[in-house]
Order: structure tokens, then sequence, then C-alpha cells
């Protein structure tokens, strides 16, 4: 019997990664200090192939990393000739695939999606369909976080607000 609960995160449009290492550095903290056997997996998508080649190196200059506390920087970045690079401890978590919201399937099983400041760039039927198929790659209970200017509107039925500020909400499953 497998008593170690597995945490399914994806990081849609994912850039250049930073957001997918902070939320694997963050999750990976969390875990240590709660002491649960708990296992995570990101999946880090992005339409543009490039970004997805960039993110999966994770090389931060300096200003890129000049924010993050020195204790996480010592932690889980590797010093390189120009710069920083995160470390296979966090790196080993997560995959990183090329993915168009709009034209592929959706992952599935997934506990948490992060899809930050990417609808504002589309038109509303394509904002309905990367709802759908965000609501549709959630657990139950999963959680989806957006972008600051961003919320459910029409798919609001399906998710219920649980940080209106943070734009983070939870799914309401059987509303698809």
């Amino acid at each position: 019997m497998d008593l170690e609960k597995k945490l399914r995160v994806w990081v849609s449009c994912c850039s250049t990664g930073q957001e997918v290492y902070s939320v694997a550095i963050m999750l990976l903290e969390l875990i240590e200090q709660s002491g649960l056997p708990i296992q995570v997996k990101l999946f880090a998508t992005d339409a543009d192939p490039t970004a997805v080649r960039i993110a999966s190196e994770g090389h931060y200059s300096p200003p890129e990393v000049a924010e993050i506390d020195p204790d996480l920087l010592q932690r889980y970045f590797i010093p390189t000739v120009k710069g920083y690079r995160v470390s296979e401890s966090v790196r080993k978590h997560i995959v990183f695939a090329h993915h168009n919201l709009l034209r592929d399937p959706p992952f599935s099983h997934i506990d948490l999606v992060t899809c930050r400041n990417m609808m504002i760039y589309l038109e509303r039927s394509a904002q309905v369909q990367v709802l759908s198929s965000l609501h549709f790659a959630l657990n139950d209970d999963g959680l989806i976080m957006l972008g600051r200017s961003e919320s459910p509107r029409e798919l609001s039925r399906g998710f219920k607000s649980l940080d209106e500020n943070a734009k983070i909400f939870e799914n309401i499953p059987n509303q698809r």
C-alpha cells in the first residue's frame, strides 16, 4: 500500500520558468517543514517551444535572482559563470513540455493549476475554452490560480473563490 500522497501541479504558460521554479521551491519547503510523505510532480508547459527550452535549462542572471532569499538561493541554486542555475533537487520534480492550451488536450488529475496573466490576451471565447480545459484537468478539490486581472467569469459556477485578491479558486466538481 502506497501511503505517500502525490501532489500534481500544472504551471501552464510557464514562459522562461520563474513561476514553476518558485512554486516547486515553495512546495518543497512546505513538504520538508510538514514532515509529511508527499511526492510532488510539476508540469510546466508553454505554446512557445523556445520558452520551454529556456525554462527547462533553469539558468538565471544575478539580477533575475536578486530578490530571492539568500538561504533559498544557496539551497536551491548552483552558481555558474553567468549567474545561477536551478539545482537538480528542484528540477527533478518538473516535466517541461510544449503545449498549446487552445489546441492540445489538458493534463488530468491535477491538484493545482496556475494560469497567470495569459488569458488577458485572449478573446472571450478563447478564455472560456481555456478555463473549461483547466477545469477538466483539476481534481474535485483542485485549485486554480489566475492572474490579478483575470477571473473565471462564464465558468464561475465551476469555481469557488478562496482568495479574491490572490485569485485562487477551488474547483467545484460536476459543474462542467
